[in-house]
């Protein structure tokens, strides 16, 4: 079996990083040796028209001459990869997009609770009005907040609430909130990935500002 010259994209890897190699390159590293009259051109050009074109499965890979099983099994697990590791981090929702959201419920003179409901890639599913009034007053279990996330089949939520003060800076009941909740959905298995205090003066993000609140596990 022919082994490919890959000491060179290794060491511009190494030096300038993975923007510095073309596709072919990286191609060629996953694959890691040729094979006879096959040259590690010849094998990445071949698989990057096949990846171009759609054909990205296990036998449509493994069909290439010269891949085979093993390459082509080397293949799609990178492909896959990126796909696996987001789906087991879902994506942070954007704090100021989400307080956007909200800014129906700022001319209102009582503080409001709303629950958003993501899905794993942090879509919207639902926006759910939950109570009316001081949160520490309001939520005093976490069932009046995951109620509707767990009706929605949802994968993470983030709480948002308003201070009609206009100032967005948290009060100790605002935090210590935020601890319990973000317990309490890490024991449902729906995490609380933000808490979003809404004024008239900004936003206030406690995954921005003091994300440790967002993954404790002791419930308050």
């Amino acid at each position: 079996m022919q082994t490919l010259s890959l000491s060179l994209p290794r060491e511009r890897l190494s030096q300038y990083g993975v923007e510095s190699l073309s596709i072919y390159e990286l191609i060629a590293l996953i694959l890691r040796t040729g094979t006879p009259g096959r040259d590690a051109k010849a094998l990445a050009e071949d698989v990057v028209a096949q990846l171009q074109s759609g054909c990205t499965s296990l036998n449509q890979l493994s069909a290439i001459t010269g891949i085979g099983l093993s390459k082509a099994a080397s293949l799609v697990a990178a492909l896959a990869l990126p796909e696996k590791i987001a789906l087991q981090n879902p994506p942070s929702p954007n704090a100021a997009s989400l307080a956007g959201l909200c800014g129906d419920l700022l001319h209102m003179p009582q503080e409001h609770v709303a629950l958003f409901s993501l899905t794993v890639h942090g879509s919207i599913i639902t926006r759910s009005l939950i109570s009316l009034g001081t949160v520490s007053a309001s939520l005093s279990h976490p069932r009046e907040v995951f109620r509707p996330a767990i009706e929605a089949a949802a994968s993470g939520v983030v709480l948002v609430h308003t201070h009609p003060s206009g100032s967005p800076l948290p009060s100790p009941a605002d935090s210590q909130v935020t601890s319990r909740l973000a317990a309490a959905g890490s024991i449902l298995g729906i995490p609380l990935l933000d808490h979003i205090i809404c004024a008239k003066n900004g936003y206030y993000s406690f995954r921005e500002q003091l994300p440790k609140l967002l993954f404790t596990q002791e419930v308050c």
